[in-house]
C-alpha cells in the first residue's frame, strides 16, 4: 500500500494513495472513500483502514487494509511510503481494479495510466516522446503560474459524458454538486463550470507505465454525515506536476524515471462538503480554506514519527502554494 501522513488544524490523517494487489496479473485498487484511521502504537505499530474503492460498477466496495510499521518497504521522494499489508475484501476483488500495476525492484510501484487526446495529435506526441504540461487547474478555468501538469487517467476509454465528468470535464461544461445536508434527489446546490469537451476529441489513447511517486496526490472532500468521512475528489485523474514549460518524457510505453522537470507541492486542498466554497475547493484549487500538509518522514516510518511527535503542532505554514495568473 502507498500512503502518506498529512496534517491539518487539530488533526492528522493517514492518507491512502493506492492499494496494490500482487500476484498473477498485479493490479491496484484506487481509494475513493475512507474513514479516519486509528494508529495503534504498540511495537512496531498498526492501523486498520476501511476504504471504499473507486470503480465503474453500481456500488462502492469496502475493503479493510491492515498496515504494520514493521512491514515498511521503502520511502519515496513524494513523501509517501510503501508498506506490505493485509487486504480483506470480496473474492472477486479484481473486478473492481483501477488498472494494471507492477512492483519495481526498488520497492516502488508503476501504474498503467492513459493520456487521452485527439486522434490526430496522438502520432505527434508519440514522435516527440513527451507530453506537454497543461497550465490549467482541475476545473479548466484558471491558469497556473508556477507549475503545469501532465494529465492521465485510469480510464482506458472516454466514451460517455459520465467518463468526461470523471476527469473533470463535461459535454455541457457543467458538473452538479450537492451539500452533505441536502436530501438525495434535490436539485444541485452548486453547478461547477468545467472544461467543455466532447468524447470525439478523446479518441487518441496513449498508455504509459508511470511511477506512482510522480503522481500528485488528489485533493480531499470532508463529509459530515453520521460521522466524518473523507473522499478522494478526483479518483480517476492522475496528474504529474511539472515546472512551467517542462514536458513529461517517455520511452516506448514507459515514462522516463529520471524526469528533470518534476514539480511537487507539499499540500492538498480539503473541501468541506457542508459549504458551497468547500464543494468548489478541489476543483478551482484556489486555497481559501483548509489544507492538509504532507509530512516529510525522513528515515522514520509513519508509526515511529507519530510516536516521537505525538500531540505536537506539526503545521509549518511556509510551504509553496500553487499560484494563478491574474
Amino acid at each position: 500500500m502507498k500512503l502518506r501522513l498529512v496534517h491539518a488544524r487539530g488533526r492528522s490523517l493517514v492518507l491512502p494513495d493506492q492499494i496494490i494487489v500482487c500476484g498473477s496479473g498485479t493490479y491496484w485498487l484506487q481509494p475513493q472513500w475512507f474513514y479516519a484511521s486509528m494508529l495503534m502504537l504498540d511495537e512496531p505499530g498498526y492501523t486498520p483502514l476501511h476504504i471504499a474503492v473507486a470503480n465503474q460498477w453500481d456500488s462502492d466496495v469496502v475493503v479493510r487494509v491492515e498496515v504494520r510499521g514493521g512491514d515498511h518497504v521503502t520511502s519515496l521522494p513524494d513523501r509517501s511510503q510503501i508498506y506490505r499489508c493485509m487486504i480483506h475484501g470480496p473474492r472477486n476483488l479484481d473486478r473492481y481494479k483501477a488498472g494494471r500495476a507492477r512492483v519495481r525492484s526498488d520497492g516502488g510501484i508503476d501504474l498503467r495510466l492513459y493520456h487521452h487526446t485527439r486522434k490526430g495529435t496522438k502520432p505527434l506526441i508519440l514522435n516527440s516522446k513527451h507530453i506537454m504540461g497543461s497550465a490549467w487547474n482541475f476545473q479548466g478555468t484558471k491558469e497556473l503560474a508556477n507549475c503545469g501538469y501532465a494529465y492521465f487517467t485510469s480510464l482506458d476509454r472516454i466514451e460517455t459524458d459520465i467518463d468526461l465528468q470523471r476527469i473533470a470535464m463535461s459535454g455541457t461544461g457543467r458538473i452538479p454538486l450537492r451539500l452533505d445536508q441536502s436530501p438525495s434527489g434535490t436539485p444541485p446546490d452548486l453547478v461547477m463550470e468545467v472544461y467543455r469537451e466532447h468524447t470525439k476529441n478523446r479518441t487518441g489513447r496513449i498508455p504509459l507505465w508511470v511511477p506512482a511517486e510522480h503522481v500528485s496526490p488528489s485533493h480531499i472532500y470532508e463529509h459530515h454525515t453520521a460521522g466524518v468521512e473523507y473522499e478522494v475528489a478526483h479518483p480517476w485523474i492522475y496528474r504529474v506536476g511539472l515546472e512551467p514549460g517542462a514536458t513529461y518524457e517517455f520511452v516506448g510505453d514507459r515514462a522516463a524515471p529520471d524526469q528533470k522537470g518534476l514539480k511537487r507541492f507539499d499540500y492538498i486542498v480539503i473541501g468541506d462538503c457542508t459549504t458551497k466554497p468547500g464543494l468548489a475547493a478541489p476543483y478551482d484549487e484556489d486555497v481559501t480554506g483548509e489544507t492538509f500538509e504532507i509530512q516529510e518522514l525522513g528515515d522514520r516510518t509513519v508509526f515511529q514519527f507519530w510516536r516521537e511527535h505525538a500531540n505536537q503542532d506539526l503545521l509549518r505554514g511556509d510551504i509553496e502554494m500553487q499560484e494563478f495568473r491574474k
